[in-house]
Order: structure tokens, then sequence, then C-alpha cells
């Protein structure tokens, strides 16, 4: 880890997580909520759709479009009509191709 990361602390159990890798190191990582998980907010109510929760690109990979690469892995992942991203969105995720990306997806499948 460098010196300036902070550490990501595990998913729960019934989250998944995808790490991408460029010539055998570990680039970044995105993780997802499965449908019918518990949201941690409201315990008594589950994600109704895949959920991007985390999305993690290490410092010196970053604007070098791996964040989009991860985007549209998540999307291509699923067969679902809708999938969701966490809310409130990191200031990362509102850079320009990744809001683009956003937007052109869901204005693809309307």
């Amino acid at each position: 880890m460098e010196r300036n990361e902070i550490p990501f602390l595990c998913h729960s159990s019934t989250d998944y997580a995808k790490i991408l890798w460029k010539k055998g190191e570990a680039i970044g990582f995105y993780s997802v909520k499965p449908t019918g998980s518990i949201c941690a907010s409201f315990l008594t109510q589950s994600y109704q759709l895949p959920v991007l929760d985390t999305m993690f690109i290490r410092k010196k990979y970053r604007g070098k479009d791996f964040g989009l690469l991860m985007l549209e892995d998540f999307v291509d992942s699923f067969t679902e009509d809708a999938l969701g991203l966490r809310y409130p969105l990191s200031s990362l995720m509102y850079t320009g191709k990744q809001i683009k990306l956003i937007l052109n997806l869901s204005q693809s499948h309307l």
C-alpha cells in the first residue's frame, strides 16, 4: 500500500468484489451488493437490484481510464435491466468519463 492510501475495510460476506489486474499487479477493485442484500442504513429494507457499492483505483493508475473499464465490467457482468450505484457518489466517480458512461448507459436503456 502506498503512503497516502487508506486501507479498505472488507465487504460483508454476502457482497462480492472483483479485482482488476495488470501485469500481475492489482490496479483496483469494485464491490457489489447483490439483489436482496440488507441495506446498512435501513435494516428492514433490502436492495432491489445489484448495486456498485465501492470502487477503488490505486493512485498511480488513476486518470488512465481504469475506472471506466471497471464501470463497463460491472454493467457487462449483469443481465438485469436496472443496476444501481451507491449514493452519494464519491468525487472520483464524478469525473467526466465515468459520468458520461453512466449517462450513456441510462439513456441507451430507455
